[in-house]
């Protein structure tokens, strides 16, 4: 839950930021409202960097959740940290692929149905601010069934939701789809990190975020990258969109695959003895 409250603020600033911009812009022209950003960054991000402070370890366990004497054992299940990166990050790649397709081009094809540029990227803002909502529903979703169906789940929502992109004609359709689809997708972020705390060792786990987090960027490009190049080529979106739910559906394949090895292999971690 405290994850999922956390990373929402990232999915409300991805929301308004733009619209903020926009207005600097319009103001300032871009290269000064750049450094507006830079000041404001500056002004609010390393006074609350400072204000960040360790949580208190309860007794017996260390500050990062881990027993001392069971530090670096694998917390949930008995998995080689080897096997479980690479198989999340594969996972991860295709999965952002289906994220980043409708976040690069959804204006871009609101556009096309008519809609005027400005309005077009509120749908992008509905999105991400739908996100804010998605990302604290599923930290709490995965409170109650664990990180791995938790990302099962939000991937199954935002494959089901991203072709439909495609079929829309007005804007409260795009605004409706964009709600349902942002809940779900800005959800597979949060559970991805989790995954990673469930299931990566204490003294590993910090790398095994930013390795993640790499895989999920590569995806994140491949996604906005063949959205343009297929539309580049076909004229309409039709075929980059149905890409990324072929993405989406092999994300859920290796997700799938990994829950029922983990399922068959897995051994919850022994507590270690009592000092």
């Amino acid at each position: 839950m405290a994850l999922g409250i956390t990373t929402a603020g990232q999915a409300l600033g991805q929301g308004l930021w733009p619209l903020l911009t926009s207005f600097l812009i319009a103001s300032q022209g871009w290269r000064q409202a750049y450094a507006t950003i830079g000041v404001i960054a500056l002004l609010l991000l390393i006074p609350c960097a400072l204000l960040m402070r360790p949580a208190p370890a309860p007794h017996g366990l260390t500050a990062t959740g881990g027993s001392g004497r069971g530090a670096g054992k694998t917390p949930s299940a008995d998995v080689p940290l080897s096997v479980f990166l690479p198989w999340l990050g594969l996972a991860v790649i295709f999965c952002c692929i289906v994220m980043a397709t409708p976040l690069v081009h959804v204006v871009a094809l609101a556009s096309d149905r008519g809609i005027a540029p400005t309005t077009a990227a509120s749908v992008f803002t509905a999105i991400l601010v739908a996100g804010a909502l998605g990302r604290i529903f599923f930290g709490r979703l995965t409170d109650r069934i664990g990180g791995l169906r938790g990302h099962i789940a939000a991937s199954a929502g935002q494959t089901a939701m991203v072709f439909w992109f495609t079929q829309l004609h007005s804007l409260p359709a795009f605004y409706v789809l964009a709600a349902i689809y942002g809940f779900h997708s800005a959800g597979v972020m949060t559970c991805m990190v989790i995954c990673v705390r469930q299931f990566t060792p204490d003294a590993r786990r910090a790398f095994s975020v930013g390795v993640t987090v790499c895989f999920a960027w590569v995806g994140m490009g491949l996604g906005g990258w063949q959205g343009g190049y297929f539309f580049d080529l076909t004229g309409n979106y039709l075929l980059s969109f149905a890409n990324a739910a072929g993405a989406g559906v092999v994300n859920l394949t290796i997700l799938t695959a990994l829950h029922f090895y983990l399922a068959r292999k897995g051994k919850p971690a022994p507590e270690p003895a009592a000092a």
